[in-house]
């Protein structure tokens, strides 16, 4: 069925009225029933809770009452077995007489037995009655008390039998609260044992007033009208009717099936059906409350009948009622306003949004604003809305553009970028050239530094024989320093040490010859390692040079890296895996970098290193020309000692002289040999020093070699990387292309479109759908 709106709008505001309305009475007629319910029991309640609290509140006082008492009393009570006084007793429930003669009771140095002064003042201080019990076999004895028969005589001599609560609870230790029968009638009482200072119990302490007493301070409350007919009760235990707005009833045993219940339960809510007069003898539903009173052993009950209670709400439903009805008519009035209101304007909304929806539209034309409610402001949004798409239209129209602009721009950088990526590809092999020269210049060190170590252990050992050929003179020399003495001590031998010593000048000027010849091969030794070490120096300044070109060349790698990225990002997302081989490019060029450095510094300690050995060399040369010119020395000292010992055969005064010479020029030797020893043994320590440096030069090396391995490998995923980037900038470019095509569709789609051309002010649409020139009020100035 094809409705206006209108109908629409009007059919749906009627359903929603009736079913409102249903749902409103519905629910208030439930919630008007559970109110007054509740608002019955509430008031029930407040008034069965008013009476137990003042009851709670008299029992509470004849506790503290006793309290007091016994304080006053103490524990100075004591029987005085000494004396007896004899009593006529009665029982206070049978009444049943007799005579007893019980031992006297004293408080303190007074006597209590048949003596009223004590009790009379507490009943003075605290108000109701108070009484002294002494202990006998019947039960507890009313020896001093202010409680009155009913002739109003005293009820000294009535006694408590030993079947009552309230003996039995005394003899058990326990204090006892609440209602209890005192001589003729009820009490609201409390008893408390009294024991002598051995702690035996000899009696009990009571204070109480009268039950009737009690009922007439809550009379108000008891006699209070609940609702129309309703009325509160007590009654206790044995469902013995202690107060009742029937005076016929009270004192009665109620055995309905209501107060059985209420003794059962003690506290909560029963309904029950219960004659009325006021309904003809016929039952009526009674709603009760009751709760219970433990310590007076009552329950009291608080009543008023259903019928009443659901009075109050049957006015609040038919009120309900009326104003539900007022309620629907006034809602379909309003829906049929409401709907001629709204599908008006939205005509005119409609007319402007066909246009506009037309595919050619004019996006100039906008709605009238003739009122402040929600239409005005939807024909306000409209406009605004307009406003916005036909900036946006315009801000399109500049950024296709704009975008053609850039596109073409874009075409041409990723030209650019093509050619830069071949020079880089192209700079990349030349690096990589360099790099395979290097590592070829790398693994030439290496074997030069192997040569120069093979060299520095072979002076190494040949200093070692050094040391031993001169340890071998100088134990000569020690030899010849004995003979010597030898001599001095014995002429006669004196041919034979000359023979001697003959021999052994020369076998010492042919170890002078060699030590001479050692020192000067091995001071060439030094001299070509020198050379050696200044050829390593200059193949490390040429490495170093290399990888200073390797440094710059990575620098302009990750310079080009970084401009690779930028045409990537100006690329958008066709860019981005250009972008990624760029950031690889720039990576690679990084850890070129860091490679490079890592070879200068490993670079500079060699050249230490070199340096350092060099100067040690410089100090050996030094020491092996000392120990030449001491060779040739030790060969002038042997030379004169032959010439010594040819003379010593002419005369014994001249060898004795001799021997004298000889014995000073071979301390002097000895002393000369251990210096030779000394500086030898140093030059020892410096070559095996110089071993070491070359070791650690050799490592150095073999990292350097590493380095250039790896910066190979680099270079050569550089120049893949190369050719994926201009694979991604010829890609770029087909994609600029087809970029520039689609600009060219989305700007003949924004030309179907009137953009253009308004006159200011926002012009209106009027009512037959023309455009007007006036301007758009806001609602703010309507």
């Amino acid at each position: 069925m094809n409705l206006s709106v209108r109908a629409k709008i009007t059919i749906v505001m009627c359903l929603a009225a009736v079913i409102g309305n249903v749902a409103i009475g519905i629910t208030s007629n439930t919630i008007v029933g559970r109110l007054a319910g509740q608002s019955a029991q509430q008031v029930m309640t407040a008034n069965c809770s008013e009476i137990v609290s003042v009851v709670n509140q008299a029992i509470d006082q004849q506790r503290k009452s006793l309290v007091i008492a016994s304080k006053i009393i103490g524990s100075d009570i004591a029987i005085d077995q000494r004396k007896k006084i004899e009593y006529v007793i009665e029982d206070q429930i049978t009444h049943e007489n007799g005579i007893a003669s019980l031992p006297v009771m004293r408080h303190g140095s007074e006597t209590v037995s048949k003596m009223n002064t004590q009790v009379e003042k507490l009943t003075n201080i605290l108000g109701g009655s108070v009484t002294i019990f002494q202990r006998f076999e019947k039960g507890l004895l009313r020896v001093s008390t202010t409680v009155k028969r009913e002739d109003g005589s005293s009820a000294v001599g009535t006694y408590i039998p030993v079947d009552s609560p309230v003996y039995k609870s005394i003899m058990l230790g326990n204090d006892y609260y609440g209602r209890a029968f005192v001589v003729s009638s009820w009490y609201v009482a409390g008893y408390k044992p009294l024991r002598d200072k051995s702690g035996t119990i000899i009696g009990a302490l009571y204070v109480g007033t009268k039950e009737d007493e009690l009922i007439d301070s809550i009379n108000v409350l008891i006699n209070k009208k609940i609702g129309a007919a309703g009325y509160a009760e007590i009654f206790d235990a044995e469902k013995r009717q202690v107060h009742h707005p029937d005076k016929n009833i009270e004192g009665t045993i109620r055995l309905t099936p209501q107060h059985e219940a209420m003794v059962k339960q003690k506290d909560g809510f029963i309904t029950a059906a219960q004659a009325s007069k006021a309904n003809d003898g016929k039952d009526r539903i009674k709603l009760y409350r009751f709760m219970s009173i433990p310590d007076m052993n009552w329950i009291v009950a608080v009543s008023n009948y259903m019928d009443d209670i659901n009075k109050v709400s049957q006015g609040l439903r038919s009120l309900l009622v009326i104003v539900s009805v007022l309620l629907l008519a006034v809602m379909l009035g309003v829906s049929l306003l409401f709907g001629f209101a709204l599908t008006t304007p939205l005509k005119q909304l409609a007319a402007v949004f066909g246009d506009v929806a037309s595919g050619t539209g004019d996006l100039t034309r906008r709605l009238p604003v003739k009122s402040r409610d929600e239409i005005g402001m939807l024909s306000v949004s409209f406009n605004r809305f307009a406003d916005v798409i036909q900036g946006f239209f315009l801000k399109v129209r500049d950024s296709v553009r704009a975008t053609r602009k850039q596109s073409e721009v874009l075409a041409a950088n990723m030209n650019e970028s093509a050619s830069a990526t071949t020079q880089m590809t192209a700079t990349v092999k030349s690096v990589e050239k360099n790099i395979a020269a290097q590592f070829a210049l790398v693994e030439q060190t290496s074997r030069d530094n192997q040569r120069v170590n093979g060299v520095s252990g072979i002076i190494v050992e040949n200093i070692g024989t050094l040391l031993h050929d001169t340890g071998k003179l100088k134990q000569m020399i020690e030899g010849n320093a004995a003979s010597i003495s030898q001599m001095a001590a014995s002429i006669e031998e004196m041919n034979a040490t000359a023979r001697m010593l003959a021999t052994v000048a020369t076998d010492a000027n042919s170890s002078a010859e060699q030590l001479s010849s050692v020192s000067t091969e091995s001071r060439d030794l030094i001299e070509r390692t020198a050379e050696n070490m200044e050829t390593v120096l200059a193949s490390v300044s040429t490495i170093s040079e290399f990888v200073s070109l390797i440094a710059t060349i990575a620098s302009q790698t990750n310079l080009l890296a970084m401009n690779a990225a930028i045409e990537a990002a100006h690329a958008g997302e066709h860019g981005k895996g250009f972008a990624v081989v760029a950031e690889e490019i720039r990576k690679l060029s990084d850890m070129s970098n860091q490679q490079a450095d890592e070879a200068k510094r490993s670079l500079r300690e060699i050249e230490k290193s070199i340096v350092a050995t060099a100067e040690e060399l410089k100090a050996t040369e030094s020491n092996f020309e000392m120990v030449s010119s001491q060779s040739s020395r030790i060969r002038e000292i042997v030379t004169q000692i032959k010439n010594a010992s040819d003379e010593e055969m002419h005369g014994t005064q001249e060898m004795l002289s001799a021997i004298g010479s000889i014995s000073d020029t071979s301390g002097m030797v000895k002393t000369t040999y251990e210096s030779v020893n000394e500086k030898l043994g140093m030059v020892q320590a410096d070559f095996q020093q110089f071993q070491i440096f070359l070791k650690t030069s050799a490592e150095s090396l073999g990292k350097l070699k590493a380095l250039s391995d790896e910066n190979t490998k680099s270079m050569q995923e550089m120049g893949l990387g190369g050719e994926e980037i201009n694979k991604a900038i010829q890609e770029v470019l087909m994609l600029t292309t087809k970029t520039s095509q689609a600009i060219g569709v989305l700007e003949d789609e924004i030309g179907r479109y009137r953009i253009e051309g308004a006159a200011p002010g926002r012009p209106l649409l009027s009512g037959n759908g023309d455009a007007a020139a006036k301007a758009i009020p806001s609602p703010e100035n309507t």
